[in-house]
């Protein structure tokens, strides 16, 4: 007498499979996702450092605008990775400028960013800083990642009083909001 299984257990047997994958492929994808999220913080705190040893050698914070470039057409998508090139020449605060882990397509240039966001207060301009980055006027800059959104939340006043809007997870794993890291 042979032994084999039936119609019905084999469909019962793919059902079950079928349930563990529905249940299995959405935690992963949110595993990736919050990785993701915490190389993005990881990476944010390693320019911060830079940023400080540079501030300890140097007296002050990188200006941006002058090694973007500001005056002569400047692009931000163009020249991204110029923002944090201080940070790896002459002296290597970093060893290389980490790539963004969330890039966006940056629909004025048309270009797909790839570095972390910075601005310093002295580079942006006082009247800009406070406008835009700082309502409170105690951090000297910011540096940023678009967040799993891939949009720039940079909202209005009075919504924050800072006026990035800020990346929380505990608002769901793909809510609005940037990562940000202020300093100091």
């Amino acid at each position: 007498m042979r032994r084999a299984f039936t119609l019905i257990e084999l469909l019962i047997v793919v059902a079950i499979i079928g349930i563990l994958a529905a249940i299995a492929v959405p935690n992963f994808i949110n595993a990736q996702e919050r990785a993701k999220v915490a190389r993005a913080r990881s990476d944010l705190r390693s320019i911060v450092n830079a940023l400080e040893m540079y501030r300890l050698d140097n007296n002050n914070y990188p200006l941006f605008y002058m090694v973007a470039g500001w005056g002569s057409g400047f692009n931000p998508a163009q020249n991204e990775w110029e923002r944090l090139y201080p940070l790896t020449t002459p002296i290597a605060y970093l060893s290389s400028i980490p790539m963004e882990v969330f890039p966006y397509v940056d629909d004025s240039a048309g270009k797909r960013t790839r570095a972390y966001m910075y601005t310093d207060r002295l580079g942006y301009g006082e009247s800009g800083w406070i406008d835009l980055h700082d309502k409170l006027g105690k951090y000297q800059y910011v540096v940023r990642s678009m967040g799993p959104d891939r949009i720039g939340n940079i909202i209005e006043s009075p919504a924050s009083p800072y006026l990035i809007l800020p990346y929380d997870l505990t608002n769901g794993l793909a809510s609005r909001g940037d990562i940000i890291q202020y300093g100091p």
